[in-house]
This record gives C-alpha cells, sequence and structure tokens, in this order.
C-alpha cells in the first residue's frame, strides 16, 4: 500500500496522475474498436475546429517535433515510411468539413500525406526556418493534419534535421513517442525494401472518441455523467474572475492576433533535485509545485488571490490507447485561493487539494465546461483562464532513430494560444528547463525572460523554505528594487492642501468667482464653501466621525462637489457611487465598504432593501448655527488615512474596493497642477 501511494504521488505528470485517479475509481468500461471505417470526432477536436473557424488562430494550434539527424535521410524512403504512419495512424489523414454548420469527419487516402513530405534547403537561421515552418496554418477541412520536412544546407551543418509539424486536432505531446516509434520502424523497414511488421493498434482515436461520447452521454440529461461532472465545474468555478489582470505591456487588443514567442531557462539540477524532494515530503508531484510557484508569482505580480491556471490532461487511461496517436487532452481549470497569507508549504495542500478533485472530475470536456459556465466571451482572451501550466517529459529513446545518432530540438515559437503558457520540461539526458510561451499581443520578449527568471525565484524560495510565507517570497531581481526607487524618486514637495481647505481659501479670495457649473448654472466660490459647510453640518449631525465611510450617490450637481468636500471636512472617507449603477452592484459596495450613511439627492433614490442609513439632501433642513464657526467641527486627519474608495469596474471579478490615502491625493493633485 504505501508503495501504491508512493507511486500516486511521485507520478511526474498531472496525465499519469489522472490516469492512475480513474483506475483506481469506479471501473469504466474499456474502449473497444468499432471497425466500421467511419472516423469520429472527440469533444475536444470539435472544440479546436470550431477555434479554428471562429478565431482563426493560424499556426496556434500547431504542434511540432524536431529531430537532429546525424546522417542524411533518404527523402523517398521517408515519404513511404510517412504513408504507413498515416495508415496506422488514421487521424493523421483525417480532414474535418463543414456540413450544415457541424464539422464532418472525412477519411483520406494514406498516399495523401506524401504529399506534404518534402525537402528543403536552409540557407540562414535554423531557428528561423523551424519557426517559420511550424507556424504555417493548415487547411483542415482539405489537407492531412500533418507534415514533414527534411532541412539541410548551411544552416542545418552535417546531418539532417527532420520537422514534423501537426495540428493539435491529430496528436498531443504524449503521441510524440508511439509517432517516432513508428516512423523509425516503417523508415527502417522501408530502407530494407520491406513493409513495417508491426501488430495492429488496439484501438483507433475514432474509437476511443466513439467510446467517451457514449461513456459521458448529454448534459440535458440530468442522470448522465456528464451532468454530474458539469455540477462539480459549476461549484468549483463558480464567480471565476473573466481574465486575470497580469503586468502587460500593452492594453489587450479587441482581437487575438496569436502571435507569440519563447522564452526560457535550464532548471539547475540541485534545484531540480530540490524541487523533487519538496514534492515527495508534501505528497504532491512536481507539476503541483510548478502549478503553485505560478500561482504564487503571478499573485506576487498583481493578479489577486483568486487564481485560476489551465492545465493539460491526457486521458489515455485504458491501456489500448497508450500507443495510439491522437488529441487525447482535456483542459482542466484548477483555481486557486492565495487568500489569507499562506506559506508556500500551505499553498501546495491548496494545489493537492483542487487538484485532486479537478483529476477525480477530469472527464467533462472543456467546451462542455465552458458551455455549463456561459462566462463573459471575448475574441480577445481564452474563456475561464489565460495562464496554461503543463509538466512535460520528452519521449525517452529519441538518440538512435532511423539508423542513426538523433536528439530532439527545441522547437521556437512565433505564436501563441495564450496569455502565458508555463512548461516544465524534463529531457532524458539534458536536464529539466523552463519555457514560457507568450503572447506577443501582450508582451515583450525581455519582459517574458523576466516572468521566467522571477519563476524560478519562486521556486528556489519554496525549496529553501516551504514555511515562508508567500508575501514574503522575493520577485524582483538583484538591484531591482534599488533601480525602481531610483526611477520614481521625483524629489519633489508636496504642496497641495486638502480640496476642502483649498475651497476655503478660495472662496476667502474671490467669493464671487465661478466655482462650479453644473445644468442649473454658475456657482459662486462663497455659495459653494457654504453649502458645503451645511452638508459638513448635516454629516455631523448624523453622527459621521473621522475615519468612517460615507457614500455618496448624486448627479452632476454642486450637491456632489459640496457632499464629497464635506465629508473631507468631517474627516471621513467619501465612497463615490453612479446613480446609474445597477441596484445589487450599490448594495454590494455599500456592504463591502462598511458605508455609515448614504448621501442622496436630486432625484437619486437608494437601491431598494438598502439596511444604510440616508441623507436626502432635497430634504433635509438646515442644522442651526452650521456656518457660524465651521473650524469647530473640522476634522483633520493623518496624510496616511483614506480620503476615499474606489471600486473597480468588475470586470474581472467582483468589483474590489482600492482605498486612496489623503498624501496619494494631495501628490496626485500637485502633479496635475504642475502639469
Amino acid at each position: 500500500a504505501e508503495a501504491g501511494v508512493r507511486d500516486l504521488f511521485e507520478a511526474p505528470t498531472p496525465a499519469a496522475l489522472a490516469r492512475r485517479i480513474r483506475q483506481a475509481g469506479p471501473g469504466r468500461p474499456p474502449v473497444v474498436p468499432l471497425r466500421d471505417g467511419r472516423p469520429r470526432l472527440s469533444h475536444a477536436q470539435r472544440r479546436l475546429w470550431l477555434i479554428d473557424r471562429v478565431h482563426e488562430p493560424g499556426g496556434a494550434y500547431n504542434v511540432p517535433l524536431a529531430v537532429r539527424v546525424a546522417d542524411p535521410l533518404d527523402e523517398d524512403v521517408l515519404r513511404a515510411a510517412a504513408v504507413d504512419l498515416a495508415e496506422r495512424h488514421e487521424v493523421l489523414r483525417t480532414v474535418v468539413r463543414a456540413v450544415a454548420d457541424e464539422p464532418e469527419p472525412v477519411l483520406l487516402d494514406a498516399g495523401a500525406v506524401a504529399a506534404h513530405v518534402r525537402g528543403e534547403r536552409v540557407e540562414g537561421d535554423l531557428d528561423a526556418a523551424l519557426a517559420r515552418i511550424t507556424a504555417l496554418p493548415f487547411d483542415l477541412a482539405a489537407r492531412p493534419p500533418l507534415r514533414m520536412r527534411l532541412l539541410t544546407g548551411p544552416g542545418v551543418g552535417d546531418g539532417c534535421v527532420l520537422l514534423l509539424v501537426l495540428h493539435h486536432l491529430a496528436a498531443d505531446e504524449w503521441s510524440f513517442g508511439p509517432l517516432l516509434a513508428d516512423l523509425d520502424t516503417a523508415y527502417r523497414a522501408r530502407l530494407d525494401g520491406r513493409a513495417p511488421g508491426w501488430a495492429p493498434l488496439p484501438v483507433r482515436y475514432s474509437d476511443y472518441a466513439a467510446a467517451r461520447a457514449d461513456l459521458l452521454g448529454g448534459a440535458a440529461d440530468p442522470d448522465s455523467p456528464l451532468a454530474a461532472l458539469l455540477e462539480h465545474w459549476r461549484r468549483a468555478l463558480q464567480g471565476l474572475p473573466d481574465e486575470l489582470s497580469l503586468p502587460t505591456d500593452r492594453p489587450r487588443p479587441a482581437v487575438a492576433s496569436h502571435r507569440g514567442g519563447l522564452a526560457g531557462v535550464p532548471v539547475d539540477p540541485d534545484l531540480d533535485a530540490a524541487l523533487r524532494g519538496l514534492a515527495v515530503k508534501h505528497g504532491v508531484t512536481v507539476f503541483m509545485v510548478v502549478q503553485a510557484a505560478v500561482a504564487v508569482l503571478l499573485h506576487r505580480l498583481g493578479a489577486g488571490d483568486d487564481i485560476p491556471l489551465g492545465s493539460p490532461v491526457a486521458d489515455r487511461a485504458d491501456e489500448g490507447t497508450q500507443d495510439a496517436v491522437g488529441f487525447f487532452l482535456n483542459t482542466l481549470v484548477l483555481r486557486l485561493d492565495l487568500g489569507g497569507r499562506p506559506t508556500f508549504a500551505e499553498v501546495l495542500e491548496r494545489v493537492r487539494a483542487v487538484d485532486l478533485a479537478g483529476f477525480a472530475h477530469a472527464d467533462a470536456p472543456f467546451d462542455a465546461v465552458v458551455e455549463a459556465l456561459a462566462p463573459g466571451r471575448s475574441v480577445s482572451r481564452h474563456p475561464l483562464f489565460q495562464t496554461m501550466v503543463s509538466h512535460q517529459r520528452r519521449p525517452a529513446g529519441a538518440g538512435a532513430l532511423f539508423g542513426s545518432a538523433t536528439h530532439l530540438l527545441e522547437t521556437p515559437l512565433d505564436t501563441a494560444r495564450f496569455d502565458l503558457e508555463f512548461a516544465y520540461i524534463e529531457d532524458p539526458g539534458r536536464g529539466s528547463r523552463l519555457a514560457l510561451n507568450f503572447s506577443a499581443d501582450l508582451f515583450d520578449p525581455g519582459s517574458a525572460e523576466r516572468i521566467v527568471r522571477r519563476l524560478v525565484r519562486v521556486l528556489a524560495a519554496a525549496a529553501a523554505d516551504p514555511d515562508l510565507p508567500v508575501a514574503d517570497i522575493g520577485v524582483l531581481e538583484d538591484g531591482e528594487r534599488e533601480r525602481l526607487a531610483a526611477s520614481h524618486a521625483t524629489g519633489a514637495p508636496i504642496t497641495a492642501p486638502r480640496p476642502c481647505d483649498a475651497l476655503a481659501a478660495w472662496a476667502a479670495r474671490t467669493p464671487g468667482g465661478t466655482a462650479v457649473r453644473d445644468a442649473a448654472g454658475e456657482h459662486a466660490y462663497a455659495a459653494v464653501q457654504a453649502r458645503t459647510c451645511e452638508v459638513a453640518a448635516l454629516l455631523r449631525a448624523r453622527g459621521v466621525r473621522p475615519g468612517q465611510v460615507v457614500a455618496v450617490a448624486l448627479p452632476r450637481t454642486v450637491d456632489l462637489v459640496a457632499a464629497l468636500l464635506a465629508v473631507q471636512r468631517v474627516g471621513g472617507v467619501y465612497l463615490p457611487l453612479d446613480p446609474e449603477f445597477p441596484a445589487d452592484r450599490t448594495a454590494y459596495m455599500l456592504d463591502d465598504s462598511a458605508a455609515v450613511l448614504l448621501v442622496t439627492g436630486g432625484g437619486t433614490a437608494p437601491p431598494p432593501g438598502t439596511a444604510v442609513p440616508v441623507l436626502d439632501l432635497d430634504t433635509a433642513g438646515p442644522v442651526p448655527g452650521a456656518g457660524e464657526d465651521p473650524e469647530a467641527w473640522d476634522a483633520r486627519t493623518g496624510p496616511d488615512r483614506a480620503a476615499y474608495i474606489l471600486y473597480t469596474s468588475g470586470s474581472t471579478g467582483r468589483p474590489k474596493g482600492v482605498v486612496v490615502s489623503h498624501r496619494n491625493l494631495a501628490n496626485f493633485l500637485t502633479d496635475m497642477g504642475e502639469r
């Protein structure tokens, strides 16, 4: 039993962990071959087809695999081997055509793949050639989702580089192992003038797709397994922020271009070993450690406490699918709560609980989860999450393919599916490394490289002291804090007085000057000052004390100016509310801010059921003696006390209150005055 538990939690990838969980759970029917000659599409393939139709992502969903070969390869033999490969794995020759706006898979002859296997001479930079060929989009309705390029020339050097590019609709990273093994077998056989003598695959990808559809049933059937799975995800992802606030270099465009880049660093062997030790000690996988570190990094970079991360999980629980090529991946949304000042060890506990629950419900197709939650959709961002985290293992046995010495190459990318896609990659013989595929719409290459280095700092700090609070984990690089301080040190004195004091001074100097214009006309400084004192007296009569929050919901009239300045004069913290806000939003902000009074007027009514006391300036009578000695009730608070609260739009979740101090307000007004 101990060995079994150890095997479970030392599993290197979330895919392996999910597979073990599902194998250990209630039995489910094995995938059986249908052999009816008809290709089938899975839920995941339908989603990629729809993305291709709606978003036109170009080559963003292309999967490259590059192999450097010490000796030249025969192009004709490679072409024959590719036909064998496509005959064995039907998904490699499946195209998807639209029939009445529905995807219809069509099986091409295996020979169709041969037309997309050809040689290419590289005169210049090899990486540029790999990126260019990888980014070429597939016509999913007309051409097989596989192309091969045999690269030679001065840019390649001795031998050659074999580049396989597949659309994700036909393969996942797990497929690399059987893909290379079968291509190697076929090439060697065709080089000897014979057909490959491999045993038939137990099942095809379309068999798997049909079996999964039969297993899940329909979402509309409340008794179906899919309906039960979706109920879990509704609970787990309720109130999820539409978008994380990331430290981008540019605003998000209206439509994502799917341009991207790749940044990465090798992981020091000592750190790699320490992370494995940390995982074993806390009963988690290395993936969970990396996932926790990414969540902590985004949290420290200002993304908040509610961090949703995407994770690919391979659905290969059935042994018959182990050697099949295809898109067996599903995508999970793993939502982490970093609130409450946790330590990294406590974050690991939260990650473990979230992941085990997620993997236990991993059969729910991602597109069905999106449809069930119905989030705000946009062509500018991925739904439910924008940051992906994965743990990948490069295929073992890639050192002696095609009768030659070989090794895998890292393929540069100039496309991106997500804002950020972190990968912890294990490569036998080459060690581990961190890779970050980033959106060029949002990030510059230098910024992406800094993000990767910051993640390494988080991982190193967690490995050294997992009991360190995440708020104390430093993400700034050496000397960066000093450089930031120096670049922001203006040295200018803050000269702006409190706005309520500035109004009083202007009223004394130019009482008849125009202070405010509104729909009713012009209002002189002396009149605005008098009205401010009247409202301040009303606030004090209602018991408002320094430091308490007073909400102000008024139209754009002189009373709005007077009310805000009056709250400041009595030492309160004003909360401006747009009278056009929905009632539930206003009610939420009143409750969240703990406002003690709501000031209305000008026909503005409080939201139904408001529990906060209301001061209606239209009906409130004057306070006797209000203007006789305003200094008697004037309250001054320290420069670091709150002046006002503003709430965010709530577009990334619930609105959040931002507190602005008197010092920051004065700093802002001083700067604006100079500008």
